[in-house]
């Protein structure tokens, strides 16, 4: 693809898009363990494989794809209002995923929606930023969070449907315990396949007895554990069900219109309370705490986004 075609090129400046930053939970462990064993062609190999599969769930013409090392950076520019490109990459997201946890890699990830450029040489934006902030400070398990951005995005489009259908139902994205959007990644086809659910056992299975005695491993694990039960539950496959003596609660449910709802209202709090920033406070501290004095040289709305932390 030339560099006029490409998504992203200097003539387009930066894009409203969708952008989700993904990182492969236990890489640095899977090539110590490799090395120490002596398997390491064989750990490579199996790798590559697995993330060739995983990645070309990825690759479309339309968007931009960067993978270096345990990390991927997906950028999809929005074009119209945007619901078409959403689904796309919500399903597309949820395959991905589904790949690499059914080869037993486990994921965390977060998905923003915002001003992006991706090129070659450059990844740049808001929305990049909230992305990485979300995935390392918020999303905590392996689960691709929806930021707040996101989050509203999508209220949006279930806003423009007839209440008494919920059509964020078709969705794959689940409401979790805290709150958090993420994605279903075992929701393919707008289905749970039974087949998924028993092989997925035995994963879930196997990582927490692996990991007993390990908190912070565990904890992870005991998460997609909650999540599976959940699925378990609302498709009444009781008999596929891991551990029940679980530390952490399972998802609240698919998104409703009281889900909607909320977001709706607290972005229309934001816009009485004129609060336009709070949401990128964050992630500006990030990129300006260790510059010396962190509002010299910054525009005014910056300055003000920095000031809300």
């Amino acid at each position: 693809m030339s560099s006029e075609q490409a998504p992203y090129n200097e003539s387009t400046g930066v894009i409203q898009s969708w952008v989700a930053t993904l990182d492969l939970l236990a890489f640095s462990a899977g090539i110590v363990q490799a090395a120490a064993s002596q398997t390491s062609d064989a750990h490579l190999k199996a790798l590559r494989t697995t993330l060739r599969k995983a990645n070309a769930e990825l690759s479309t013409d339309y968007w931009t794809t960067k993978f270096y090392s345990d990390n991927a950076l997906v950028a999809c520019p929005i074009h119209s209002d945007g619901e078409s490109e959403s689904i796309d990459v919500w399903e597309r997201l949820a395959a991905y995923q589904h790949r690499l946890v059914f080869a037993d890699y486990t994921v965390r990830g977060a998905l923003g929606v915002g001003e992006a450029y991706v090129d070659e040489d450059l990844a740049y934006g808001l929305a990049m930023l909230e992305a990485h902030y979300s995935e390392q400070c918020v999303a905590k398990y392996p689960r691709i969070i929806l930021t707040k951005p996101a989050r509203r995005a999508a209220a949006r489009y279930c806003e423009y449907f007839d209440k008494t259908i919920n059509r964020a139902a078709s969705y794959p994205l689940l409401v979790d315990h805290d709150g958090e959007w993420f994605i279903d990644y075992l929701w393919i086809d707008d289905h749970y396949f039974e087949e998924d659910l028993s092989q997925h056992q035995a994963i879930v299975q196997r990582n927490l007895n692996c990991t007993a005695g390990h908190r912070g491993r565990h904890a992870k694990h005991e998460w997609v554990a909650a999540y599976h039960n959940y699925v378990c539950e609302v498709t009444g496959n009781q008999s596929l069900k891991v551990s029940d003596s679980l530390t952490i609660p399972g998802p609240r449910g698919r998104i409703s219109n009281a889900d909607v709802e909320q977001v709706v209202e607290e972005q229309h709090q934001r816009a009485r309370d004129d609060d336009e920033y709070s949401d990128i406070a964050k992630v500006i501290e990030i990129a300006t705490r260790r510059i010396g004095d962190p509002n010299d040289g910054l525009d005014e709305g910056t300055a003000k986004a920095r000031q809300v932390v």
